[in-house]
């Protein structure tokens, strides 16, 4: 959240406006958490159609944000953080 004008808050996404596969998003949790989790698909379509894309225009724009990690370094440093 960000507030701009005194009253108003914006929600922003923090994202790297690129296409993510649930399921990359998950084999990446797992290697880098270590875990020995096995991935089990309940819909047998979500290999082929489960995505997230989220727009950081708005965080663009107000705050001059751009991306400058990729999404698996992200979580490396989030893990590591957790860790804490």
């Amino acid at each position: 959240l960000w507030r701009g004008r005194p009253g108003r808050v914006e929600v922003l996404n923090i994202c790297s406006g690129k296409v993510t596969w649930i399921i990359d998003l998950v084999q990446k949790i797992v290697m880098i958490t270590g875990s020995r989790s096995k991935i089990s698909y309940p819909n047998p379509n979500i290999k082929e159609e489960g995505y997230w894309i989220g727009d950081n225009t708005k965080a663009k724009k107000l705050l001059g944000w751009q991306p400058r990690i990729t999404l698996e370094e992200g979580l490396r440093r989030t893990v590591e953080w957790q860790k804490k």
